[in-house]
């Protein structure tokens, strides 16, 4: 389904008469000057006033065109800044490729650190023979003097602290033995009273150590209404999804008319809010993903989007085959789904870092994604840059910094030429690991689940590895339930193989019998020293088998809906390491700078098509149905995205 672009008037430009509307939000003109609003919160212990001082906004209702702003040139890098590549290597900037490479080789020599040269050194020699032996990116350097990097060179540089580009020697970090740490406290205890308070401090936790202030205190106690110059809103009812109780969900079928498995879905109309409450804002949600967490609560990666269970329709209707609802749902219950990207279309009082225009997307799961419009709380929403990303990237943001972090934290275990193997890879993180792994230099093991337990097996997926083109296409035509074809792969998981394999991956195992035997049969003996799982149970085990010894196992995600269980052996006797990860966890604890820089990071790969997504997008009040349908099959291996052009009707 191809994205629409519909051109419509805005949302808040409304006739008197009920008719279909959408909304494209423009940014506002910025502006420098800020009001103080004042408000009331009551306590138990009285009233107190509470002035907040926000940004001015236009005094007109409708989203105007912001103007043309004007940049500052561009300057031109001085070329003395770095140092010239030919004295480096001790030649003139006329020198064959042949005089480079031995003047490269003479000096590694000497300046490796292995040999006790100066590591330093090492890596500005590196770095000129790079640029130099290579005949584009000399001949750039010829003419600017200043040594220009691709994505992926910022990629090499960035990545686990730049261990991914060739230093020469790894920097072993300083460790403390226990008797050298005990002294040291003994002797911080002995020359400061501090010391004895910090540890004070550190038993009593994080949460006793809170500081309250005045936002704490609104959080509790709320603001009182009328303290405050409310926003008002037009009166639309805007669309919005509930998952239903197994009772409710009569009118959820598919287009055979046979009831469909999984959750049950709502897709309802409700009227928003009249007004804006302190701190709020009303989002116009642009794209959202349906991910496995959505349809079946308690699995997929970072498992829990908060769905609510047992919400029942009374008074609907239907439009096509999905249960329609205009009657009033109760208040503080989510939508489904769990992310989003969203415009700010509406800033109430009290509100400090949003203005108009801004993208946002959810700091947790349990807001409500699948929707048109609603007002969301300013402290609930993340900013992110505008037009980082395609509008549908943006929405599947959270995938590919998964995977990202999956490998940046892992940094001090891997190195170019390591192996990683992951679980799941048909899906979207797994996809994004592996094209990771190849920009990266490193060898991905892509483990997927089998179709057919007789045919996909690891034997006759390494035989399908080694035909040709086409034998492949045999393969490729034959129907997946071909009784006469029981000695090869489905021709399911022969799409899926020459997928990952497009992406980048080493090998590309089936999650069946002994994954250790099957890589070295293929004669892939350098073990991989990292597992990614986000299967659980038996499979979680079976990545953890394949790992070398010292490895690590991290849990990222649970689709089976089984706890991971590993035997006693493979933690004790193989030194094995297991963790979990979740990225909302992280992005609670990491700065705002960290976060915008892994935004930044991921998001040049993407916009130069160095990491993609498959996925499919449907509008969300036209399309729900058949997106439904689309996320149930049996085997989905590209993401389904909800767009959202339609925001609701109008009513008096």
């Amino acid at each position: 389904h191809a994205p629409r672009v519909p051109t419509r008037p805005s949302v808040f430009d409304l006739p008197s008469q009920p008719r279909r509307c959408s909304h494209t939000p423009r940014r506002p003109p910025p502006s420098t000057h800020s009001v103080a609003q004042q408000a009331t919160a009551t306590t138990p212990a009285g009233s107190f006033i509470v002035t907040s001082y926000v940004p001015t906004r236009p005094s007109s209702d409708l989203p105007i065109a912001s103007p043309a702003l004007t940049m500052p040139a561009a300057r031109n890098p001085d070329p003395h800044d770095e140092p010239d590549l030919y004295q480096t290597l001790g030649i003139s900037s006329v020198a064959s490729s042949t005089e480079i490479r031995r003047a490269y080789r003479t000096l590694i020599t000497k300046q490796h650190p292995d040999k006790g040269g100066d590591a330093a050194k090492f890596a500005v020699i590196q770095r000129a023979y790079d640029v130099l032996s290579e005949t584009e990116s000399r001949n750039r350097y010829d003419q600017t003097g200043v040594v220009e990097k691709s994505v992926e060179d910022e990629l090499l540089d960035s990545f686990g602290g730049g261990a991914f580009r060739d230093r020469g020697a790894e920097d072993v970090a300083s460790k403390k033995t226990l008797e050298e740490a005990l002294t040291v406290t003994q002797q911080q205890h002995n020359e400061s009273h501090s010391a004895g308070f910090e540890a004070w401090q550190r038993s009593r936790g994080t949460g006793m150590n809170k500081t309250i202030g005045v936002e704490d205190i609104i959080e509790t106690y709320g603001v009182v209404k009328g303290s405050y110059d409310e926003i008002t809103l037009p009166k639309i009812r805007a669309f919005r999804v509930d998952r239903m109780s197994d009772d409710a969900a009569g009118g959820n079928k598919s287009s055979d008319g046979k009831s469909s498995s999984g959750a049950k879905f709502s897709l309802s109309s409700e009227p928003i809010p009249s007004t804006l409450e302190w701190g709020q804002v009303l989002l116009h949600i642009r794209a959202s993903p349906v991910n496995p967490a959505d349809l079946a609560p308690g699995t997929g990666a970072e498992a829990g989007s908060s769905l609510v269970d047992g919400i029942e329709r009374k008074g609907s209707f239907t439009l096509g085959d999905v249960n329609i609802a205009n009657t009033p749902k109760p208040t503080n219950l989510p939508a489904a789904g769990a992310d989003f990207v969203a415009v700010v279309l509406k800033t109430g009082a009290g509100v400090k870092t949003l203005a108009e225009g801004d993208w946002v997307m959810p700091r947790h799961p349990s807001l409500g994604a699948w929707r048109s419009l609603f007002c969301a709380k300013e402290k609930d929403l993340r900013k992110i840059a505008p037009e980082l990303m395609q509008i549908e990237n943006c929405a599947m943001l959270r995938e590919f910094c998964v995977a990202y972090r999956l490998l940046e934290d892992a940094g001090d275990l891997l190195r170019p030429g390591d192996a990683v193997i992951v679980d799941g890879a048909s899906g979207a993180i797994g996809g994004v690991v592996v094209q990771l792994c190849a920009l990266l230099k490193m060898r991905a093991v892509a483990v997927v689940r089998p179709v057919d337990l007789i045919r996909d097996t690891n034997a006759n997926a390494e035989a399908y590895g080694a035909m040709g083109e086409t034998e492949k296409e045999k393969v490729l035509a034959n129907a997946m339930n071909d009784s006469t074809l029981r000695t090869t792969v489905t021709s399911l998981f022969a799409k899926t193989h020459d997928r990952l394999k497009r992406y980048g991956a080493a090998e590309v195992l089936l999650d069946e019998g002994n994954l250790r035997t099957a890589l070295e049969r293929r004669r892939f003996f350098a073990r991989p020293k990292l597992a990614l799982d986000c299967i659980g149970g038996a499979a979680a085990a079976r990545v953890a088998h394949a790992l070398q010894d010292s490895g690590r196992l991290v849990v990222f995600g649970c689709m089976s809906g089984r706890a991971v269980t590993l035997p006693w052996t493979t933690l004790v006797a193989r030194g094995l390491t297991a963790k979990g990860f979740s990225l909302r966890k992280w992005m609670d604890a990491a700065s705002d700078a960290k976060i915008e820089k892994m935004f930044q990071v991921v998001a040049k790969l993407v916009n130069a098509n160095k990491l993609a997504i498959d996925h499919c997008e449907y509008e969300l009040s036209s399309e729900f149905q058949e997106a439904m349908e689309h996320s149930r099959e049996g085997r989905r291996e590209v993401k389904i995205v909800l767009r959202v052009d339609e925001v609701g009707d109008t009513y008096e």
